[in-house]
């Protein structure tokens, strides 16, 4: 008897065994594949940050969405804008 799949797993991946767990996307959360996807997300984190450049004392990143929390944290922007909206955010969720 084989084990209960809520969905049809792509062609090329086995069915999960009990420890291993599935998520929506077909995730895999077992051990070694967790420390794949938090290693390719710091490889993409650490891309990202290279792009920067110096302006007037600040990294800026070109390709930010300037003015937004998510260019602050996730393009690690630190122009003006970016600044002044993490600092609001911050301010909101203390507020809170």
């Amino acid at each position: 008897m084989s084990a209960y799949q809520p969905f049809d797993l792509p062609p090329n991946m086995a069915p999960m065994s009990a420890e291993k767990s599935v998520l929506s996307e077909h995730r895999c959360r077992c051990d070694e594949c967790a420390a794949e996807r938090t290693a390719k997300q710091r490889r993409e984190q650490a891309r990202r940050l290279a792009g920067r450049e110096l302006i007037a004392g600040r990294l800026v990143h070109p390709l930010a969405v300037h003015g937004t929390t998510g260019a602050y944290t996730h393009w690690g922007c630190r122009c003006t804008q970016c600044r002044e909206a993490a600092m609001d955010a911050q301010r909101a969720k203390r507020a809170s």
